[in-house]
């Protein structure tokens, strides 16, 4: 009976050790909480990467999950962007207008006043280089697809771009809603479908 009691205080005692000593291992020895500091494990553009896209999507994938609201990205030139996505641990944004050619780049990640990340990148080269004249066809055929035949001035109406998709139309016959079913008939005439773009009216 004596023997079955010790070997139960040895077994408890064992425990109390074993769970004294995990314990001592999570706060990592020394009474305190081990924390993992937030790192950036990629980023794109990669770190001094050359030849970057006058529209690039950055992206940056972070060692644990993270909420927009407690990051700053700046980016240097000032350039504004817009958070695209954010997901777990990934976060995505591109800028809102293109960059400029053969600039380079410097970004920086902070949370808080901890600065996290900081990296450069070099745009593509205007001069010469097709690629670029390609992305800006690219976007003047997505943005201002009628570009050839806008401005368009008739004797009841005139037709400007005010910005991507985006038309300003002044309407001047004697009878306004004439006017402006001319401009939306004219447009149509020219395989245009005004349903496509933002249309601002103004008499003159």
């Amino acid at each position: 009976m004596v023997n079955k009691i010790r070997k139960t205080w040895i077994v408890v005692g064992l425990a109390v050790v074993a769970t004294v000593l995990l314990g001592w291992r999570l706060i990592g020895g020394g009474g305190k909480v081990v924390v993992t500091p937030l790192s950036v494990v990629s980023v794109k553009p990669e770190p001094g990467a050359e030849g970057v896209s006058l529209n690039p999507e950055f992206q940056l994938i972070f060692n644990q999950e993270v909420t927009a609201s407690e990051l700053t990205v700046t980016v240097e030139p000032e350039t504004k962007y817009e958070v695209v996505q954010v997901e777990s641990k990934v976060v995505n944004f591109s800028p809102t207008l293109p960059l400029k050619p053969a600039t380079k780049y410097e970004m920086t990640v902070k949370r808080g006043e901890l600065v996290v990340k900081q990296w450069g990148f070099t745009t593509k080269k205007a001069q010469g280089d097709p690629t670029i004249f390609s992305e800006i066809e690219k976007f003047q055929e997505e943005n201002y697809p009628w570009r050839g035949i806008i401005p368009h001035i008739e004797a009841d109406f005139e037709i400007y771009y005010l910005g991507p998709k985006e038309l300003k139309i002044f309407l001047k016959g004697e009878t306004i809603g004439d006017s402006r079913a001319k401009a939306l008939k004219w447009i149509i005439d020219q395989e245009g479908d005004p349903t496509t773009h933002k249309i601002t009216y103004e008499t003159k």
